[in-house]
């Protein structure tokens, strides 16, 4: 799966957007989820935890983050036969330097 991307990075948030994530394989249809979920983590912690159950679109904009914390996001899709499987996770390394308000993907 690929990575999400990072969008408008602030000290203490982010947008993060994705391509749909379909399931299934040549023998079964692809099914498009209808909802993702969306969860972080606090570098160099191992643990995930949800940052959003219930998102309709591919896009999310992730708040409440501390100024100088690494983090990884990665999404899922849910659709009517159940979750899908995580897209690889992306980084949000903090920078000195970062201006708000920046825009274009980060890595």
């Amino acid at each position: 799966m690929p990575r999400p991307q990072l969008y408008d990075v602030e000290p203490d948030a982010v947008r993060l957007s994705w391509l749909p994530l379909p399931r299934g394989n040549v023998e079964d249809p692809i099914i498009l989820p209808r909802r993702y979920r969306l969860e972080l983590r606090e570098l160099p912690s191992h643990d995930w935890r949800p940052v959003a159950h219930d998102i309709p679109d591919t896009s999310y904009r992730v708040t409440g983050l501390k100024p100088r914390q690494d983090y990884e996001f990665r999404v899922r899709g849910i659709s009517e036969e159940g979750p899908g499987d995580y897209t690889k996770a992306i980084s949000l390394h903090r920078r000195p330097g970062i201006v708000k308000g920046q825009r274009g993907p980060m890595c």
